[in-house]
């Protein structure tokens, strides 16, 4: 169960990535950039569910169980700072400074 579902969490990561970079590039539209972003979104609720179910596995299992469910946990941080690095690649840059009206223009001859 783990394998698949890692699995699918990097397939999904590997698409958003792709798409990240294509919007890099000019090749993906704003609209584009809200579905992922939305897709995102979805795959984190779904991470969420999952560290639900690794919490209670984890109380149920003893042993190397218990390892299994540790590392799966952490490959669950991980995915998260990875979806938490693909969200802020597709953030809008930051709006440039206003100019100061009174301040001379920058060609301006100096006095």
């Amino acid at each position: 169960m783990l394998s698949r579902t890692r699995t699918t969490i990097l397939a999904t990561l590997a698409v958003a990535l792709g798409l990240t970079l294509a919007a890099c590039g000019g090749g993906i539209g704003q609209e584009d950039v809200d579905a992922l972003r939305s897709q995102l979104e979805v795959v984190e609720q779904r991470l969420d569910d999952v560290e639900g179910m690794l919490a209670d596995a984890r109380t149920e299992i003893d042993g190397n169980g218990a390892e299994l469910v540790d590392e799966a946990h952490r490959e669950l941080v991980d995915t998260r700072a990875m979806i938490a690095d693909v969200l802020a690649e597709l953030e809008p840059p930051p709006p440039p400074p206003e100019a100061d009206p009174m301040a001379p223009a920058p060609d301006a001859p100096a006095f």
